[in-house]
């Protein structure tokens, strides 16, 4: 009975040791992950092109986008006159920005 739950103590800390490192490691992660954040909405800000900031922070486009009200709403916008028109969307080849 008493090594067996020598056992289960061992195996508590061993598993309790295992969750503090995991934790740490995802609080890194999301740090760095704000970090980028940060230097995206400053490149928006900069009126950097989207394109730039994704190879630059390596977060995805959605990521950028939901950072900047503008461009969220303009996506917003576009969706819902997808979602309401009478006939089926046309595919349409972005040359510009928001920003001029």
């Amino acid at each position: 009975h008493e090594k067996y739950l020598a056992e289960l103590r061992e195996k508590y800390w061993h598993d309790m040791a295992t969750y503090e490192v995991t934790w740490k490691n995802e609080g890194i992660k999301q740090g760095e992950k704000n970090s980028k954040k940060e230097i995206a909405k400053n490149m928006l800000a900069k009126n950097l092109d989207i394109e730039l900031i994704m190879e630059i922070t390596k977060l995805s486009e959605e990521e950028i986008v939901e950072l900047d009200d503008e461009k969220r709403a303009a996506m917003v916008s576009n969706l819902l006159v997808v979602l309401c028109a009478d006939e089926p969307a046309q595919p349409i080849i972005n040359t510009g920005t928001l920003y001029q």
